[in-house]
């Protein structure tokens, strides 16, 4: 849920709808997930022990980058003072100034 929010945040400013740009992880997210499958499909053919263990920390370690890069990116973001809309609760969009360190 982080991940949509910040996309959101960072496209909304320049005009790109919540729907594309969720819509455009959950692509990328799919084509992802569908293309690790078929790459760790032959590779846990075999069974053995070490090859489980193999995927399943090729699996954490990009967890981890995507959690990193994620981290990253918000930092870098809230940094820069990015302008970013909020919606008020009257229905209303208002441009606001993020604090920036």
């Amino acid at each position: 849920m982080i991940g949509y929010e910040l996309a959101v945040a960072q496209t909304l400013p320049k005009g790109i709808g919540e729907a594309m740009s969720c819509g455009m992880i959950n692509v990328t997210c799919n084509l992802f997930g569908f293309l690790s499958i078929m790459g760790f499909t032959p590779y846990l053919s075999g069974g053995a022990q070490k090859n489980v263990l193999g995927s399943i920390l090729i699996m954490a370690a990009m967890l981890v980058v995507g959690v990193g890069l994620m981290v990253y990116v918000s930092l870098k973001y809230k940094e820069k003072g990015t302008k970013t809309i909020d919606l008020m609760p009257e229905g209303e969009y208002k441009e606001i100034q993020t604090e920036g360190n």
